[in-house]
């Protein structure tokens, strides 16, 4: 038993190094408060996962990108996800994601903005 662990594990790792796509990416935290993004502007790369936390005590927020024609046809990598009170969304960068710069806003507070950099590989 402990020798095929071994073997699966080696297996595994020397995949990753084969396949460097096959690393996790990065964490980004976003919080919503109750009328603000925390950070304002987030650069991410593919394959990195975004994690918008609300913090909020009361009020739910809903977390839509915007731009590169999104709301009008091109592909939603996300549709609006509304999050409440401490709870989060986590979203990867998918691979097909156009790289350049997104708007974020909250579906349901519209003062809320904030911009989402998606750099390219």
């Amino acid at each position: 038993m402990k020798r095929n662990l071994i073997a699966i594990s080696a297996l595994a790792i020397s995949a990753m190094f084969a396949n460097p796509s096959a690393w996790a990416g990065e964490e980004i935290v976003v919080d919503m408060y109750d009328d603000e993004f925390t950070p304002q502007e987030v650069e991410a790369r593919h394959g990195d996962k975004i994690i918008f936390r609300n913090r909020s005590v009361r009020s739910p927020h809903a977390a839509t990108l915007l731009g590169k024609g999104w709301r009008f046809g091109r592909k939603d990598f996300f549709k609006e996800q509304v999050i409440t009170p401490g709870n989060v969304f986590i979203f990867t960068v998918p691979e097909n994601m156009a790289a350049g710069t997104y708007d974020l806003g909250c579906g349901l507070h519209e003062v809320m903005k904030a911009k989402v950099k998606i750099a390219a590989n």
